[in-house]
């Protein structure tokens, strides 16, 4: 069973970039941050990047594809945006991004590109 739930601490933290480094360079994360754990090992994540200038999704990481577990996280993380009472928020997805035409398939516009992707805005309903 796959379980999903905040980041609370720095060891989380660290296991979130322990997982990002298999796949990337580690960038910063922040608040909030959502985990999605099976028999303890972490699967995946979708945190926030620190900005100031919006708030901004990203990076989702999973260990292996999985469209479920991404939908979960992106639920996981939605709700606990609308709790902390923000109404929208951003994310960007690469050029060649196997997410990018999901993406677009589910009904999102890019309102901004660039030589390396393109920019979407989320915008939450109320619960």
């Amino acid at each position: 069973m796959t379980t999903y739930r905040l980041a609370v601490g720095p060891a989380d933290y660290k296991r979130c970039r322990s997982l990002m480094a298999e796949f990337q360079e580690p960038v910063p994360l922040s608040f909030p941050t959502v985990l999605a754990e099976r028999d303890g090992q972490l699967i995946g994540f979708l945190a926030t990047q620190p900005r100031k200038e919006a708030v901004i999704a990203g990076p989702l990481m999973l260990r292996d594809r999985s469209p479920f577990v991404t939908l979960r996280l992106l639920e996981a993380y939605d709700n606990v945006m609308r709790a902390a009472g923000i109404a929208a928020y951003h994310f960007y997805v690469k050029t060649g991004n196997q997410w990018r035409e999901q993406v677009e398939r589910l009904g999102f516009e890019a309102w901004s590109h660039d030589e390396g992707g393109a920019w979407y805005r989320r915008t939450l309903k109320a619960a």
